[in-house]
């Protein structure tokens, strides 16, 4: 489902770039900086068990980024994961997370207005889930990393600010993460 919103985003932001005809900046390099909310969903399941964890909740990030070329960038960001919760067999268990992710993100540019793009990267995570029964309460660390990758587009706002909506993906061990956000993109 979060793959099919991220597509139907993609083709409204196709739609908005060919309807306003917004000129994007003549600077094919350079640093860029970021900020963006969006919705993050982990799900794990264990059939062993009879497990099952399905719960999203609100995400913010923040990156920068140095454009090397009109199809190539690299970036860092910082995310915010929120607290996804979702109640297994009676216990509610609640996963704070948060990550930081390198990558590089291939462009490709449709027109003066909209690119889309394509992402892989290292994130490096770290969860604490909390679960509450009753009067009783656990908590559990763990961190690691693991690949991401993703896809989005590209509007330009402006001569020095785009709009980004995209979709990213990683595994957290045997947990999947699902990433869709909007971000407001700042261009030096």
């Amino acid at each position: 489902m979060y793959c099919r919103n991220a597509v139907h985003g993609m083709l409204v932001l196709a739609g908005m770039g060919m309807a306003f005809g917004v000129q994007a900046q003549d600077a094919t390099s350079g640093f860029y900086v970021g900020a963006g909310i969006g919705q993050n969903k982990l799900e794990e399941s264990n059939a062993d068990l009879g497990f099952s964890f399905d719960g999203d909740d609100t995400a913010f990030t923040l990156f920068g980024g140095y454009q090397f070329n009109p199809w190539l960038a690299a970036e860092v960001g910082f995310i915010d994961g929120g607290s996804p919760s979702d109640t297994v067999q009676g216990v509610n268990i609640e996963v704070d997370s948060t990550a930081i992710e390198v990558a590089l993100v291939g462009k490709v540019q449709v027109n003066r207005a909209l690119t889309l793009f394509a992402r892989a990267g290292l994130l490096a995570w770290d969860i604490e889930a909390t679960a509450r029964a009753g009067g009783f309460s656990a908590r559990v660390e763990d961190d690691g990393n693991d690949l991401s990758y993703g896809l989005g587009g590209v509007l330009a706002a402006g001569p020095a600010l785009d709009i980004r909506l995209q979709w990213r993906s990683a595994e957290l061990q045997d947990t999947d993460l699902s990433l869709i956000d909007v971000s407001a993109i700042w261009k030096f």
